[in-house]
């Protein structure tokens, strides 16, 4: 009777160790630590306006706090004709959490602008460039720059 105890405790603490969540920051995609990106609506022509909204808690969880954010719409290297220049969307300064401003994350407006350069049937995207801060060894701060994107179709 007595092992049955032991081993019927023993199975009790073995299940809630498997029930019990994961902390947010191991769960994170390695891919998120520049940010999460979110475009609404995604299917874009030159002149319409769209949402971006930009999460950054993994990131912060795992130490990459931005400190300045540059967006551009591009066509990716891979399918560039070499005449498709980035056109730098916005930049923006990042306000890291706080009391006062408990969100790890940055939302604004933009607009495709009008432009004649767009090549028909190109493939398009948004790309964050992160430029955040890291400590060297002998502890000078030094700017290191990191990036994702997303998709959008855009019709020409």
């Amino acid at each position: 009777m007595k092992f049955f105890g032991t081993a019927l405790l023993a199975s009790l603490f073995a299940t809630a160790s498997l029930a019990a969540p994961e902390p947010r920051q191991a769960s994170c995609a390695e891919a998120a630590r520049f940010g999460v990106m979110q475009v609404v609506p995604s299917d874009l022509v030159p002149g319409s306006s769209y949402t971006l909204h930009t999460d950054f808690e993994c990131g912060i969880s795992k130490g990459f706090v931005p400190k300045f954010l540059d967006y551009y719409l591009e066509v990716p290297a891979a399918v560039n004709n070499g005449h498709q220049p980035p056109i730098l969307i916005a930049r923006r300064e990042f306000v890291p959490p706080s009391t006062s401003n408990p969100g790890a994350f940055l939302t604004f407006t933009a607009q495709i602008p009008k432009w004649g350069g767009f090549v028909h049937n190109s493939s398009y995207v948004i790309t964050l460039r992160n430029h955040y801060i890291q400590n060297t060894t002998d502890n000078q701060e030094i700017f290191l720059v990191g990036g994702t994107q997303v998709g959008i179709n855009l019709t020409t």
